[in-house]
Formats: structure tokens, C-alpha cells, sequence
């Protein structure tokens, strides 16, 4: 310590004021420790986000310290003003819901999807226009990025036998025509004697379990499809900017903290939305 414990506090608290914008809300002690004077930092957390060194905003990536892109940098501003990418106003203003209505109408036993029940599923704002989240889940959408990627491979990667991009349509759709592409490869049909017995060579709820968990938890201001590879002893599904370690997931643990909430209601039955998860990698293999 070059100076009196003030004096280095002092020096610590002109350090941070002079290289950090906004100026984080922090408290230091001093603290004698086997005779020696420790000044103890505490950084609390801000809800005024992005905060910036010296004019960039860095994040922590798994030991390392990197500079946050632009995509990053943009959901950092909406959370600053206390505002998610779903709760921006959409792009459209003229937006059907027939699928989500016969969803709703199955599942909850609605009749008939108006402005109220838009509002309390958070897909309409209470300012009079349909937010990003209702966009998602509209029949129709513009929002590119949103959709999936699904590509089935033969006995190596260089043979596709089916390659298939679903987008611009609702999150329901994808999801749905996601499974019967699923359904058309890994779920046959096996005669014994005269009963006919449907047989999974990938278990289908897995495979459903896994893909709300990617549709439902993905970034969606990062400007990636979700990417769905089938093989033939083996799916894996890949969720757009989710950063955690690089570790294969069970399926059956998983993670269930829910982030967009307003999707997951509206994504998939009631036996399923239980079990949802955190977007992750995740693969299921055969045994």
C-alpha cells in the first residue's frame, strides 16, 4: 500500500469514477486482518446496464474478460431501461393469431383470441401496439432470425437426405412442423404377429422437451436460426447465444428457470411446459 488506507480508498474511488460510465454504486471498507490494513471492495449490482471502461462494455466469458458485441451491447441498453427485446413494439401492425386461437382453444378452452387475452398473455402493450413477442407468435411474421434450421444426415455428414428452413411463420408452426419432421425419420411402425407397434428410435418426448427449450430460451435479437442436426444415432439441437459451458446436457436434468415466460405459455401444451428447461446444446443419443 503506497499511502494511509484513506489515502489508497481515496485513489481507488478517483480510479473508478474517472474510468467507468455510468458510475456503479460501491462501497469500500477498511478491515485489519493479522495486522495488516485490507480495503475491501463491494461492487453492488446496477440496473443501469451497459456499464463502460473507458468506453466499452466487457463481460466475463468463462476465465476470461471480452469486449461485448453489438448484438450484447443493444439487449444491455433495453435491460438499462428496464425493457426486454420481446417487449419492443413489433414491426407490424396488422397481425393474425388463428394458430395461436386453436392452440388456446385445445389447451385452455378459449373460444376466441381478442385485444384482452393478448394482453394478459404480454403479447399486446397496453399502449395500443403488438409487442415483438406477439409478432413471434403471430401466423406470419418479418422477424428473419426467428426460425429453424433442420438438416438430416445419412450415414456421414457429407450425405443430407432432407434440409428444410422454417421461418418467418409462427413459433407454434415451427415448433409443430419441427416434430413431424422429427417424426418422419426416428418413429416407424413394426408388425408383430397382427398388431402393428409404433416404435421410437429417439424418444420423441425428449425430442420435444428439448426443442421448447431452445425455441423458448434462445436470444432472440442474435441473428441465428436455431440449428437442428439429425443423425443417425444422434439429434442435436443448438439454441442461438446462449452462453454456458460447452458441455452436452441431459435431457432429463436440464435446467427449468423459465426467462421468457410470455412464450413458454403460449408454446406448447400443458404436458410439456413443465418440463421445460434453458436453451442449451443438447443431445440425445441412442443406446
Amino acid at each position: 500500500m503506497k499511502g494511509s488506507p484513506k489515502e489508497e480508498a481515496l485513489r481507488i474511488e478517483n480510479m473508478i469514477n474517472d474510468s467507468l460510465s455510468p458510475v456503479p454504486y460501491f462501497e469500500m471498507i477498511s478491515k485489519e486482518v493479522e495486522g495488516k490494513t485490507i480495503i475491501i471492495l463491494e461492487v453492488k449490482k446496477g440496473k443501469d446496464t451497459p456499464y463502460y471502461y473507458k468506453g466499452k462494455a466487457y463481460k466475463r466469458w468463462d476465465t476470461a474478460t471480452i469486449e461485448v458485441d453489438r448484438f450484447e451491447l443493444r439487449r444491455l441498453a433495453l435491460e438499462g431501461i428496464n425493457m426486454h427485446y420481446e417487449d419492443r413494439k413489433a414491426s407490424s401492425g396488422d397481425l393474425n393469431f388463428n394458430i395461436l386461437e386453436a392452440r388456446l382453444k385445445t389447451e385452455a378452452g378459449i373460444e376466441r383470441i381478442n385485444l384482452d387475452i393478448l394482453k394478459t398473455l404480454n403479447l399486446y402493450h397496453k399502449d395500443g401496439y403488438y409487442n415483438t413477442a406477439g409478432e413471434l407468435l403471430a401466423d406470419e411474421n418479418d422477424i428473419d432470425f426467428s426460425g429453424i434450421d433442420i438438416v438430416k444426415f445419412g450415414n456421414d455428414i457429407n450425405k443430407i437426405l432432407y434440409r428444410k428452413t422454417i421461418s418467418n411463420v409462427s413459433l407454434l408452426t415451427q415448433f409443430d412442423s419441427a416434430v413431424n419432421i422429427f417424426e418422419q425419420y426416428y418413429i416407424f411402425e413394426e408388425i408383430d404377429g397382427y398388431n402393428r407397434i409404433k416404435k421410437e428410435l429417439i424418444p420423441r418426448e425428449a425430442f420435444r422437451e428439448s426443442l421448447a427449450n431452445a425455441i423458448v430460451h434462445r436470444v432472440w435479437d442474435t441473428n441465428s436460426y436455431i440449428q437442428i442436426a439429425m443423425y443417425e444415432d444422434k439429434i442435436e439441437i443448438n439454441s442461438p447465444g446462449v452462453e454456458l459451458s460447452r458441455k452436452e446436457i441431459d435431457l432429463k436434468t436440464g435446467f427449468n428457470k423459465a426467462k421468457t415466460l410470455r412464450i413458454l405459455n403460449c408454446l406448447v401444451d400443458k404436458n410439456i411446459i413443465s418440463k421445460t428447461g434453458s436453451g442449451v446444446t443438447l443431445t440425445h443419443k441412442l443406446k
